[in-house]
């Protein structure tokens, strides 16, 4: 070290400052390519990207990063994905027809090399670094199955936990001391002590029992008042059955007073486009 220390020290001073300027000029290209690495990486943080999905036309613009299938779902389009986007079931096979998309590692187990040359993707896998137009085969769509959604099956006596019962009480008199509740309650047949009513409900009963003339229905959820409806709604009395599986969801409009289905409605579980069962999703 000494020794070359003494050798800079005898060359002669031109040398020394080519010297210094050469490692300045170095820094300086090392600090300037750093600085463009960072805004490059920052400018593709921000970017926005458009795709277009075939042979709908449906165009959506996402952020840099994001997958095929995340700007698919953004679009409205459902895909398969029976293992939930990681990559495993090779299900939601695209093709890219315009515009430059990386191939990742777990898509070369799935395609040829001429495949991949031809534009073929897997959409959980493929992220949007450039504007593409990508095409969505029949096979990959999730579409809208014909579900079961009436079936024979043993008559049931249904016990709803929401009653209702119409009530005519006779108004309060001298002669009759009892309160607005204790006339409510044991005008269905029930006494005070068997039903709970929150102090809220409480409140507004005896005005409602005015306006009506002590004539409406009386809403009973288990032992517990929840309303009091102008008129004799006791006929109107209606729940709803809702079937939620992994790949149907099916709900059932039911009258309550008779155990009658009234409407049905049924639809795909929108999670299976996260996976085939709960674990994946």
């Amino acid at each position: 070290m000494a020794k070359r220390l003494k050798a800079y020290k005898n060359l002669p001073g031109v040398f020394r400052l080519t010297f210094w300027s050469f490692l300045l000029i170095v820094c300086v290209k090392k600090m300037n390519d750093e600085r463009k690495a960072s805004l490059n990486e920052k400018s593709e943080t921000n970017q926005r990207y458009r795709v277009v999905f075939q042979p709908e036309g449906r165009q959506v613009w996402v952020e840099a990063g994001q997958t095929i299938a995340m700007a698919a779902q953004e679009a409205g389009i459902e895909l398969l994905a029976p293992c939930g986007g990681q990559g495993k079931c090779g299900k939601c096979r695209v093709e890219i027809k315009q515009g430059h998309a990386e191939i990742s590692a777990s898509e070369r187990g799935f395609f040829s090399e001429q495949e991949l040359a031809h534009g073929y993707r897997l959409a959980c896998q493929t992220q949007v670094h450039d504007n593409l137009v990508v095409y969505i085969p029949f096979q990959t769509r999730l579409f809208s199955q014909k579900i079961l959604i009436d079936a024979q099956g043993q008559p049931v006596q249904i016990e709803p936990v929401v009653k209702k019962f119409y009530l005519e009480a006779p108004s309060p008199t001298l002669s009759d001391q009892r309160g607005d509740f204790e006339l409510l309650v044991e005008g269905v047949g029930l006494k005070p002590s068997q039903i709970k009513v929150s102090l809220e409900h409480l409140r507004q009963l005896s005005e409602k029992l005015h306006q009506t003339h002590y004539s409406g229905t009386v809403v009973l959820y288990a032992d517990e008042l929840l309303d009091f409806e102008t008129g004799n709604t006791s006929n109107q009395n209606f729940g709803i059955a809702l079937d939620i599986g992994t790949t149907t969801i099916v709900g059932v409009l039911i009258n309550l007073n008779n155990g009658e289905p009234l409407a049905v409605a049924s639809r795909l579980n929108p999670q299976m486009s996260f996976g085939d069962d709960v674990i994946s999703r």
